[in-house]
């Protein structure tokens, strides 16, 4: 049997010892990097998601339309309050024209939001976005309003998601137009108009008014077209529109 050179056997152990720590220190330190990088993503992750949460909720122009106007109002009181309760005080004139502002700023954005909603088919008076109104305004005059002219239902859905409110609720401009003069906010002409406002053709169209200068005046109108429309028309075609605050 050949004897075992003992020199060179402790030499080998040694070099495997240095190798075997060096290994694992590697190893330790991948892993450490790796739970560091990926605790990093996620922090990363998070703050992004929040981040684009929160763009999304302070642009309400992006906000896709959705089939439940019930969340959407919810959703849109919580942005329109910051996302929290507001701890400072104000007196009573402050808060009323706070939320006047923000009502018409709601109102004119969640309006213009929509433009380019088209039916589908065309010219059916109904689509997803569509439905979404109709359904919201439906009820309210005794009838369903599926399949039916449908800017009464537009207004009312973005009067709701603006505020939360049901005050201006129904399928036909003459049900607005009543719920708007039980409540003292109906004017006749557009005198005293502001941007915001919901104005009237009759018992035949409303909209929301944008802006005007006594001889045009530019609206954002549901079922304009067959669609949700910006565009500016006689100021003379419009009589009458409701105070939305």
């Amino acid at each position: 049997m050949k004897k075992i050179n003992k020199q060179a056997f402790s030499h080998f152990e040694l070099v495997l010892a240095v190798v075997i720590v060096a290994v694992i220190a590697t190893v330790g330190a991948y892993t450490y990097s790796a739970k560091s990088n990926k605790s990093k993503a996620d922090s990363d992750i998070t703050i992004s998601e929040l981040k684009q949460q929160q763009d999304s909720a302070d642009n309400v122009e992006g906000v896709p339309v959705v089939d439940d106007p019930v969340a959407a109002a919810t959703v849109t009181q919580t942005v329109s309050n910051g996302g929290a309760k507001n701890s400072s005080t104000s007196s009573p004139v402050q808060a009323s024209a706070a939320s006047s502002s923000r009502t018409r700023s709601n109102m004119i954005r969640i309006a213009r939001s929509q433009v380019g909603v088209t039916e589908n088919p065309y010219g059916s008076n109904s689509g997803r976005a569509v439905n979404a109104y109709q359904r919201y305004a439906s009820g309210v005059d005794g009838r369903g309003c599926m399949n039916n002219a449908w800017c009464a239902s537009f207004a009312s859905w973005v009067y709701y998601k603006s505020t939360g409110s049901t005050k201006y609720r129904g399928c036909a401009v003459s049900t607005i137009r009543n719920q708007a003069r039980a409540g003292g906010k109906l004017h006749y002409g557009l005198k005293g108009v502001k941007p915001g406002d919901m104005v009237m053709i009759n018992n035949e169209h409303i909209g929301i008014y944008i802006s005007g200068n006594g001889s045009s005046i530019t609206t954002v109108d549901g079922n304009w077209s067959n669609k949700v429309t910006h565009h500016t028309d006689r100021w003379s075609y419009w009589n009458s529109y409701v105070d939305v605050d």
